[in-house]
């Protein structure tokens, strides 16, 4: 069991005003998608009753410094202390009004987990498990990032839940939770990757957000 599900890095220790800035600024100007999730049959869909939002693809190392300090910090002060390899591209998210993303997790972090190679093709998807990156084969999410990029005041609802871990074997309703602090602008939060979350439906504004994987090999 692990004793903490999620590390959180507001205020001064968060994400500053400027890089925020910068963060928006790239993924407005990057060509959007409409956002996909996974089924159980690994297959990708794009059904809103699950996950409704756009989405874009920002990479380079001007963007990784923007969250791999927090994943390291992170990952030694709560105690993870995961063997990390690897940051997939940073996603730019767009949620609108009635725009959300039902529990779901990030990923496994088991062998049955690992990215197995698939080419790059024109207009190719992939499932969490597969990758065109040769240096991701064999390896899983670890650690995720979400990084808060909208003023509170400039939306309404889309608020972020996790569901806590169960404390004993009696429990069989797991508890949910969420935090004021997860809408200031600039709060960085981390968590392992198969940590269940979500985020509730927009009802006024557009909620801006950036999320990033880091990939390491299994756990065993």
């Amino acid at each position: 069991m692990i004793r903490n599900i999620c590390w959180v890095f507001e205020g001064d220790r968060g994400l500053s005003q400027e890089r925020c800035d910068f963060l928006v600024k790239r993924g407005l100007e990057t060509e959007e998608q409409v956002a996909t999730h996974q089924n159980k049959n690994q297959t990708i869909s794009q059904d809103d009753d699950v996950r409704s939002s756009r989405v874009s693809w920002l990479h380079g190392e001007d963007i990784y410094d923007c969250v791999r300090p927090f994943v390291n910090r992170a990952n030694e002060e709560a105690g993870w202390r995961y063997d990390l390899r690897q940051i997939e591209n940073v996603q730019f998210t767009k949620y609108g009004i009635n725009q959300h993303y039902d529990w779901h997790i990030d990923g496994d972090c088991d062998h049955f987990a690992t990215k197995l190679f698939k080419k790059n093709e024109p207009g190719a998807t992939y499932s969490v498990n597969e990758t065109p990156d040769e240096a991701m084969v064999g390896l899983c999410r670890k650690l995720s990032v979400s990084i808060q990029l909208s003023h509170s005041e400039d939306y309404e609802g889309g608020d972020m839940y996790f569901t806590e871990l169960p404390k004993n074997n009696n429990i069989t309703e797991l508890d949910t939770w969420t935090d004021d602090i997860f809408r200031k602008r600039g709060t960085v939060l981390v968590f392992p990757s198969f940590i269940r979350h979500k985020v509730m439906p927009v009802t006024k504004g557009t909620r801006y957000s950036a999320v990033a994987w880091f990939n390491g090999p299994p756990l065993r």
